[in-house]
């Protein structure tokens, strides 16, 4: 699995994820084995996926 934010080991590939429902994207990646792992003021949250692969979570701007 990837080490982020390890930067003596980059990340080898990033998905961000657009959702019209933050909590609700964000309660449905950790009913599916996700784990949170950092929330940026600016308003995306940073999840991994059950093997520790990050992805962000973004809300929509309309």
């Amino acid at each position: 699995p990837p080490r982020w934010p390890d930067p003596a080991h980059p990340q080898q590939a990033h998905l961000d994820v657009s959702v019209t429902d933050l909590p609700a994207a964000r309660a449905a990646s950790e009913a599916l084995g996700a784990t949170h792992l950092h929330t940026n003021p600016a308003g995306w949250t940073v999840m991994a996926d059950p093997a520790g692969h990050p992805f962000c979570l973004l809300p929509r701007r309309r």
